[in-house]
């Protein structure tokens, strides 16, 4: 089937949507939700299939493609004044089913909403990569954060012989009385990396106690 002239202006960033305030307004409010930024989200949709549906009231839509639409209203530069339904259609595009490694979905998913900071790590470990399965860690709730924590530290940088997770290291208090090299995933990010890659000592392996 043909692509329409309205389909191909939805591709185009350059043109705008001809949707008015009060539609934007909607979807605001629709991703709004909380379930959206529930870190036990991460799990539930990034393992489901091409079938799953998201539900509000009596309407549903397949999850890719509300995926597809939300990323598309993203790239479109004409909603810069609306930065409210910016920042919830950033955060929806971070749910879109891709690879990634554990470090990097756990980084990402800081400014997400648990009742239990050690679930920043725990809904995460069925998501590890395939060449993450040698990372063994398991839930265990006697544990303090802290401890979780520093498991996945040593885990991470153990199994990829490098420091990389030092870059999500934050300035500033440390809800977990760790030390400031340590990454305190409780707290949000406050700070964006200059850059993105970091290869200072090569393919040395990195050595720690």
């Amino acid at each position: 089937i043909p692509a329409s002239p309205e389909d191909l202006d939805l591709a185009d960033n350059r043109v705008a949507l001809t949707y008015d305030k009060n539609t934007l307004d909607v979807m605001y409010h629709l991703l709004n939700r909380t379930w959206f930024e529930r870190i036990w989200a991460q799990q539930e949709i990034r393992l489901a299939n091409e079938a799953a549906l998201v539900l509000c009231g009596s309407d549903s839509i397949l999850w890719q493609h509300l995926c597809a639409a939300v990323y598309t209203i993203r790239l479109k530069t004409y909603l810069q004044g609306h930065q409210l339904l910016l920042q919830r259609l950033d955060l929806v595009c971070r749910l879109r089913k891709q690879t990634y490694g554990l470090g990097y979905l756990i980084q990402e998913a800081r400014s997400f909403k648990c009742s239990d900071a050690r679930d920043r790590v725990y809904a995460f470990l069925s998501l590890a990569s395939e060449v993450e399965l040698g990372i063994k860690i398991r839930q265990n709730y006697e544990k303090e954060v802290i401890e979780v924590y520093q498991e996945l530290f040593f885990a991470l940088t153990s199994h990829a012989g490098h420091l990389d997770v030092l870059t999500q290291c934050e300035l500033g208090e440390n809800e977990t009385d760790a030390p400031s090299w340590f990454p305190d995933w409780s707290i949000p990010t406050k700070t964006t990396k200059i850059l993105s890659d970091y290869f200072a000592s090569g393919y040395s392996t990195a050595r720690f106690q």
